[in-house]
Order: structure tokens, then sequence, then C-alpha cells
């Protein structure tokens, strides 16, 4: 089992149809090739969990490197990890008004800045959300 982290600056504008139409194409997706994770988004940035097979997650990492949809995907972590956190979700979608009270802040510039612990504690935070 392979975790991979990344971030990434939205071009979508806060249109809640593309992320829709996204979210929906993506439950299909790992659903097929047994992959989980969590997607947080707000209005310029999306931060993604991807869980499973090695080669599913580089393979859907690779596609997400080039859609048109973000820019400056930056690769945060990659890991090989003996139990997915978030093993009931194909994609777990979550808001930046759900985290908006939190003192952890998820936009583009903090998240790529971030250390491995900042990070464990972003991905816990989509897990509980």
């Amino acid at each position: 089992m392979h975790r991979l982290c990344y971030v990434s600056r939205s071009l979508l504008n806060g249109d809640m149809g593309a992320i829709e139409a996204l979210r929906t194409k993506s439950v299909a997706y790992n659903a097929a090739h047994d992959i989980r994770g969590a997607l947080y988004y707000d209005h310029d940035t999306f931060f993604q969990v991807l869980e499973g097979p090695k080669e599913a997650v580089k393979t859907l990492f690779d596609a997400i490197r080039a859609d048109g949809r973000h820019e400056d995907v930056t690769l945060l972590v990659v890991e090989s990890v003996d139990m997915a956190l978030f093993d009931p979700w194909e994609m777990k979608f979550v808001s930046g008004i759900s985290l908006a009270t939190h003192q952890v802040p998820f936009d583009y510039d903090a998240v790529r800045h971030s250390d491995l612990r900042s990070l464990q504690q972003r991905t816990a935070l989509l897990r509980a959300a």
C-alpha cells in the first residue's frame, strides 16, 4: 500500500459543478483501481491524499499532474504504509468551508511549505472531517 500527498493551485474559480463532476469521476475510477483517499478543495487550492497499490497511485498521479484544472502541482509525500487511513472512501471530498474553524491553514503556500508533522496533521483533519 502506498500513500501520496500533493497540493496544487486550482484553476476552477469556485465552479462547484466542475468539482462535483471531478468527484463523481474520481469515485468511479478509484473504485475500479483499488485507490482511496480524500480531496480537499477551497477556491484556489487542492490538497489530496491518495492510497492504494504503488503502480495504480503512480499512474493516477501522472494523470493528475497533466490535468488542466490546476497548476503548480507539488508532490509532498510518497510513502509505503501498512494500513490505509481512508479505507471506506474511494474519494472523500472535504470543502474548505468545513475546515474553516481549524487553526491549520490549507492554502497552497502553507501546505507546500509544511513539514511532515504538519502534513500528518492536515491528513488527520481530512480523515476526521
